[in-house]
């Protein structure tokens, strides 16, 4: 009432003094008076309305955990011959977690059972709760200042549903990687809520969409299903959700339904923060500029204050926005700068540290009556992407293609991610951190996020960003031509723009791109369709990619490059329009490459790309994962429970092929080879082959239970060789070039790293995390500093000395001193290389190298060096009594005080089945002591030279890995580190051990 009354007051005081002029005044201020009585009367009544004593003047809003409540669960079949299922959830969750707690599914990844569980992902099923609302929610009161709301947010629905609040629809959804949001103002009671999520098959839809499109458009999408091996679901395309889930040749199908992420209702004073995102700019004048978003939903018009504070950098911002508008989602920006004195860089693994800063945004309303506020974390580090032309003289040898962060260019370095698992909406926080921290410790400093997969959660990302790996991330869409209709673009707009706001934030994620495969498809031709041209093709990819995905990213993102596929020629296939005759060149952009006909122990059977994003060779997971999903009578190599995990198409065959072009078949075949083919006499073809003329397809052992394992134990040392091999060749080409101008690689990004089911696959992690052979390769392979030696395809050796360090000032007045296999001098000062040899060893002739030579070189920093040997190839080349498969070549490098720095590099020979496995080593484990409850000390001990040495830890549930390891022992005894990553729930002890080489693993 004070208004009121100071108002009355001020004017009777202005009567008085106007009270000379005369009656007619004085009733005229009466008559005043009394209307302002009369409209302080209403005010007084108004306020009485709709005040709320108990409120508080300034709120920041209620949120209520939705998922906190009891679920459960029940299918609604047209089926009559299914029983009515119905029973408690877990949520976050998945239908066929639900299933299988209520017994009413076994393990589905046991066995065949993606395909005898397939009638789950072709059932539609309900999820529902009960729940009270929290009464701050209904006491968010309306005033005539604010319009308040009540908002449920779906952060993760899977996939095509349609909500009820109380029997009222209050929303419908289509696209798992949406985050949806329904108003529900009005439509809460304060107890006995009934909220119920009715989940179509994806399968149906999907069914129904292709059909819908067809009849509509003329023609159909392709690939409409997958091929037949894959054991698959069709019209993925169609289903905005993880396409791997209709199966891959790496996985098998489990089209999921349920509630993968949080639900939340929210009560608000008319505003409601949805996120917070950050892009941050560096200028030219050692400033940045930060410009902060905040996408809000508001109910009323008006002017809404800012408050940005970095507690880290003692820094605190204000501003002012004026929202124009009232009810739906805003954006607004606010702008400020920083000095770069006055913050750390974020960088990647191994060039720095992750330094990450905390920014808290506060946005309040101008009456200060509702504010409020959000947390989030960035990083600070700049992303460039150089696409010069190698020589702008001769423009057709092609162009660069490599990032620069924070100014300096890196060598990504790294693996292809798969989802986590083929149920992502499970507690997988365990999994995935080990994950992502076996490849830091590999010395990692990039991974892909594919695109057949997921837009990860925020806790993959905040691990990223902790452990220095950039992301090179696609969009989810993979090996497929998709929908341009109105409303599937409208929906992936949403996608798009949701995620892109969620993850710039992230410094690692280093770059986007539009899809994976589909430019290559189209160029290459890989799908049919009645009425669907290529030149269709090229338009809808263009309108998709480009004028959509394209657009929106570099709108909401400037900050990073984005590259409309993988593989692409980049900048070339933009200014072709986006579709290019061949997006494979090795000239331009990155490449995927595989090959399974060439021996890929060869250096020369690789291209010479500016960069590979993919590239891999498949492998079986070890007995003690194998067995764990196939049944024993099946656990051979034939089997058809096995076979039918194989998805690759040829994969049985080839995997035959390529492994014993390099390894000993089973002894009783001995005398089956003529050098590199296999030939029989009629008395042998009884021993080996089931049938005669013989075949590799026919060899008995593999239809044996006992040969699975040392097959497996072949496939991943022959996988691992390979990724060796390859990896290498592109890590030598940094900053070099052939001829005709290939070469200047920058990047090598193997398939793949994880698995989702125990199967033949290109992963270096099974599917129970235990390291194969490979993932030690590649801890080799990218270390910092290392030597590669080979034989090139005249048996001649070569050598590279590669440093992956930065530039110091110290680098330039004491530079790298470098002896061929090589001795390293590292001081406070200066880094150095010296005396280091590459040593030739010979199977007979102990560990003592049967040819040393030492080579003293200046390594410049990020660089690859080739290393003179031709004194070693001109003793070689005088030695024909030597044989290539008695020797092993290794190089190293040695400090002064003569320790190894980083791993012994090794190359053994390539035919491996040429080997005299009776003057091959043997180990043991020559003593196991634990140190704590996470380290234990292991010694292992040789009888000779012994190649593809193997260490397993027989023990189920362990997540754990030695220090090294699938190496070849040139020395006599060598201690080991096993680290586990949380404790056991029991000591290990030396009968856990499994330790062996080639002549005896598995036999």
């Amino acid at each position: 009432m004070a208004a009121p009354l100071s108002g009355t007051t001020y004017y009777r005081k202005r009567t008085r003094l106007v009270g000379s002029l005369g009656v007619t005044r004085r009733k005229s201020a009466a008559l005043l008076r009394i209307v302002l009585i009369v409209m302080a009367s209403i005010a007084i009544f108004l306020l009485l309305l709709f005040a709320q004593p108990s409120r508080p003047a300034v709120t920041g809003g209620v949120t209520q955990n939705l998922l906190d409540t009891s679920w459960t669960f029940r299918n609604r079949s047209d089926n009559r011959k299914l029983t009515p299922i119905t029973g408690k959830a877990v949520v976050p969750g998945d239908i066929y977690a639900d299933l299988q707690a209520l017994k009413a599914i076994g393990e589905p990844l046991y066995a065949d059972n993606d395909v005898r569980l397939r009638w789950v992902a072709r059932e539609n099923w309900t999820y529902s709760t009960e729940f009270d609302v929290n009464e701050r929610i209904l006491k968010v009161a309306m005033t005539i200042w604010h319009k308040p709301s009540q908002l449920i947010v779906f952060k993760g629905l899977d996939t095509i549903a349609q909500v009820l609040l109380n029997g009222q629809e209050i929303l419908s959804t289509n696209n798992q990687f949406v985050q949806y949001t329904a108003d529900v103002t009005g439509k809460l009671k304060k107890a006995g809520n009934t909220l119920e999520i009715h989940f179509e098959s994806p399968i149906s839809y999907g069914d129904r969409a292709a059909r819908e499109y067809k009849n509509e458009y003329g023609y159909s999408i392709p690939p409409d299903c997958t091929i037949e091996m894959f054991h698959g679901e069709c019209h993925a395309n169609y289903v905005r959700k993880i396409q791997a889930q209709f199966s891959w040749d790496w996985g098998p199908a489990f089209p999921t339904v349920g509630i993968f992420d949080a639900i939340t209702l929210h009560g608000n004073d008319g505003l409601h923060l949805e996120r917070v995102h950050v892009d941050t700019t560096f200028n030219d004048d050692d400033t940045v500029s930060i410009r902060v978003h905040a996408d809000v939903r508001s109910t009323m018009p008006g002017n809404v204050h800012w408050d940005v504070s970095i507690p880290e950098m003692n820094k605190l911002y204000n501003a002012r926005t004026v929202l124009n508008s009232g009810k739906g989602l805003h954006t607004m920006s606010a702008q400020f700068m920083l000095n770069k004195k006055q913050f750390e860089l974020w960088w990647p693994n191994g060039m720095g540290a992750q330094r990450m800063y905390e920014m808290r945004v506060r946005l309040t309303r101008e009456d200060k009556k509702a504010f409020v506020e959000k947390t989030v974390r960035f990083g600070l580090r700049e992303v460039e992407l150089i696409q010069d032309y190698i020589d702008e003289t001769n423009k057709t040898i092609g162009r660069e293609f490599y990032f620069k962060i924070n100014g300096q260019p890196v060598f990504l370095k790294g693996t292809n991610w798969i989802p986590v698992s083929p149920f992502p909406a499970r507690n997988n926080s365990e999994r995935m951190e080990f994950l992502l921290e076996s490849s830091r410790i590999a010395g990692m400093n990039a991974m892909r996020v594919w695109g057949g997969g997921r837009y990860e959660n925020d806790e993959f990302y905040a691990m990223a960003d902790r452990k220095g790996i950039l992301l090179w991330h696609d969009m989810m869409f993979a090996c497929s031509l998709y929908p341009t209709d109105p409303a599937f673009l409208e929906s992936v707009s949403t996608e798009i723009e949701q995620n892109v706001k969620r993850l710039k934030n992230h410094p690692s994620v280093l770059v986007w791109a539009g899809n994976n495969e589909n430019e290559l498809g189209i160029a290459g031709g890989w799908w049919g369709a009645m009425g669907y041209d290529e030149k269709q093709r090229i338009a809808d990819y263009r309108i998709l990619y480009k004028g959509l995905i394209g657009k929106i990213v570099t709108e909401i993102d400037p900050t990073r490059p984005y590259l409309l596929s993988s593989p692409s020629n980049g900048v070339e296939t933009d200014r072709v329009g986006g579709v290019s005759d061949n997006p494979g060149s090795e000239r331009y952009g990155d490449i995927h490459f595989y090959n399974e006909v060439k021996n890929l122990w060869k250096d020369s059977s690789y291209q010479t790309p500016r960069c590979a994003t993919e590239y891999g060779l498949q492998s079986i997971p070890s007995g003690m994962t194998m067995s764990k999903y196939l049944p024993q009578s099946e656990y051979y190599y034939l089997s058809g429970n096995f076979t039918h995990r194989q998805h690759h198409p040829g994969g049985v065959e080839t995997l035959i092929t390529m492994i014993f072009a390099h390894f000993p078949l089973p002894p009783f075949c001995s005398g089956v080879r003529s050098n590199n083919s296999y030939s029989v006499a009629a008395h042998e073809a009884k021993q080996c082959f089931a049938k005669n003329p013989p075949s590799l397809y026919s060899l008995i052992f593999l239809a044996e239970s006992g040969f699975l394992d040392r097959f497996a134990y072949f496939t991943q040392f022959h996988q691992a060789l390979t990724y060796k091999t390859e990896t290498e060749h592109y890590l030598r080409f940094r900053g070099r070039l052939t001829d005709d101008g290939l070469g200047h690689t920058m990047c090598a990004l193997y398939w793949q790293l994880n698995d989702v089911w125990a199967a033949p696959t290109w992963s270096s992690i099974d599917w129970d995390l235990r390291w194969k052979p490979a993932h030690y390769e590649a801890r080799r392979f990218f270390a910092p500093q290392m030597v590669i030696v080979y034989l090139d395809d005249n048996a001649m050796l070569e050598a590279f000395a590669i440093n992956d360090r930065p530039e110091t000032a110290s680098m330039t007045v004491l530079p790298m001193i470098l002896y061929l296999n090589v001795r390293k001098l590292i001081d406070q000062r200066i880094r150095r290389l010296k005396n280091g040899p590459v040593q030739v060893f010979a199977f007979n002739n102990a560990f003592e190298p049967i040819y040393k030579v030492e080579k003293k070189m200046d390594l410049p920093p990020y660089s690859s060096t080739p290393v003179d040997v031709s004194s070693l190839n001109k003793w070689k080349s005088s030695k024909n009594d030597l044989s290539l498969e008695s020797l092993v070549f290794t190089g190293e490098l040695l400090n002064l005080t003569q320790q190894r720095v980083g791993y012994q590099s090794t190359v053994v020979p390539d035919r491996l089945w040429k080997v005299d496995m009776k003057r091959t080593g043997d180990v043991t484990v020559q003593s196991f002591k634990k140190v704590n409850d996470l380290e234990y000390k292991v010694v292992i001990e040789a009888t000779a030279v012994a190649p593809l040495v193997w260490i397993e830890v027989q023990v189920d549930n362990l997540q754990a890995y030695f220090d090294d390891n699938a190496f070849t022992m040139t020395s006599r005894t060598r201690e080991l580190t096993l680290t586990l990553t949380k404790k056991y729930d029991r000591d290990l002890t030396a009968d856990d051990l499994y330790a062996c080489a080639l002549k005896s693993c598995y036999v």
